[in-house]
């Protein structure tokens, strides 16, 4: 399940690990401070993707972008493996969605949640949950097709 999550949050900043260490840091933090408010309503799981969710929420709340030229999708393209160029395809594809559709399409692919789980641990309703994923999907399927991903 660790290594699903730390997936999930690469995937959720971009492939910017500096970035999901520290939002991993501070999910880990609150949920130590306000485990007595863990009521047993929900999974451990659960509840820790909640607070995961909380975390990016607000990081993407007060988050300004800027230019830097030594980002990760500079570094990614100074990599000279194989596989660096479907991984920065991917992160790209990624990168045309929505913060949420980005998180439910994450979720149910990466983590292989079900849609009740996805809309528990977002606060959404299972109806927002399907027409996110779907326009998502549509989204990175589109992506891929105009940067030479033919489906066969």
């Amino acid at each position: 399940m660790l290594e699903h999550s730390l997936q999930c949050g690469l995937s959720q900043t971009l492939g910017n690990k500096a970035l999901s260490d520290d939002l991993a840091q501070e999910t880990f933090v609150k949920a130590w401070t306000h485990i007595s408010k863990f009521r047993g309503e929900a999974s451990v799981q659960t509840w820790l993707l909640r607070i995961a969710y909380n975390v990016l929420y607000d990081y993407h709340r007060g988050y300004k972008p800027t230019e830097d030229l030594t980002s990760p999708q500079t570094r990614d393209r100074e990599e000279s493996a194989p596989e660096a160029g479907l991984l920065m395809d991917l992160k790209e594809a990624l990168a045309v969605l929505n913060d949420s559709e980005r998180l439910c399409i994450t979720l149910q692919l990466m983590e292989g949640e079900s849609i009740e789980h996805i809309a528990d641990i977002t606060g959404l309703n299972e109806g927002t949950v399907k027409s996110q994923l779907s326009r998502g999907k549509q989204k990175v399927a589109q992506w891929l097709k105009e940067n030479g991903y033919e489906r066969e």
